[in-house]
């Protein structure tokens, strides 16, 4: 309960990933404590003559987390 209250007050961040990295950075900002957000959508491809479902970011590239300005400076 005090930690969704304090989620009120604390900055939303936009951080860039490495290219197509963006679900194994997420797992690793979550293993640091950081509360994460990677928006994806499902998304029909073509792979070996045969169509797959595949789970890819929305926004290619960036991850979302909740941080206070102390945290912010663990990626400046």
């Amino acid at each position: 309960m005090l930690a969704e209250k304090l989620h009120e007050y604390l900055p939303w961040w936009v951080v860039k990933t490495k290219p197509h990295q963006e679900f194994k950075a997420e797992e690793a900002l979550k293993r640091q404590g950081f509360n994460t957000y990677c928006p994806a959508i499902k998304k029909e491809i073509k792979q070996r003559c045969q169509f797959a479902i595949k789970e890819q970011p929305l926004f290619s590239g960036y991850i979302f987390i909740i941080a206070n300005d102390d945290a912010k400076k663990k990626f400046i």
